[in-house]
């Protein structure tokens, strides 16, 4: 093992164009890991949780081997969690084909993966906190009669539906917001 590593460390000192190529080798698999190719969010749009979001391209980039063009529209599905809208593009349609990619949706402002969306609230806080105050206003009465039972039972309906409404939470995205898209499979091969 020694042995190997005088004889590679000899070659260098002989041949120093393999030191140059060695290196550039190790910085084109770095830039290949961390290359994304930039876009925009095209138009205003209210995502929720399972949104599909429309994006354009903002430069030619090959994907696998297949050319995508500039402006080309892009589509990705996003899950709403903790401010933010983490989104995958799964694949691209140009024409009638319909390409496999496996993109993964930055936000350009901070470098963090998914979009920034800082005025939704998360879901089971609003769920939480409107259930709550559903329950303070439960319908006391002694009556038995038919009809306070009923508005009891209408009570409980609308504390569900009530419930169900709220876990939509919604967000906004703005027209031209910033993005990079990080090719996923490119990234993985680059660390092979």
């Amino acid at each position: 093992m020694q042995m190997s590593g005088l004889l590679e460390k000899i070659l260098e000192i002989q041949h120093p164009e393999r030191v140059k190529e060695k290196n550039e080798n190790a910085i084109t698999t770095a830039n290949k890991k961390f290359l994304a190719i930039p876009a925009i969010v095209d138009g205003k749009q209210k995502v929720t949780d399972g949104t599909v979001v429309r994006m354009k391209m903002l430069d030619s980039a090959y994907i696998g081997t297949q050319l995508i063009p500039k402006g080309q529209l892009v589509y990705a599905t996003g899950n709403l969690y903790n401010q933010r809208l983490s989104l995958h593009v799964k694949n691209i349609r140009i024409g009638y084909t319909i390409f496999p990619v496996d993109l993964t949706v930055y936000d350009m402002t901070d470098g963090l993966e998914g979009i920034s969306v800082p005025e939704a609230v998360t879901g089971n806080v609003v769920k939480d906190g409107a259930v709550s105050g559903l329950q303070g206003t439960e319908f006391m009465t002694l009556d038995p009669s038919m009809s306070a039972q009923l508005a009891g039972a209408g009570i409980n309906a609308a504390k569900g539906l009530f419930s169900k409404k709220v876990k939509a939470v919604k967000g906004k995205i703005k027209d031209g917001h910033a993005l990079l898209l990080r090719d996923n499979q490119l990234a993985n091969s680059a660390t092979k």
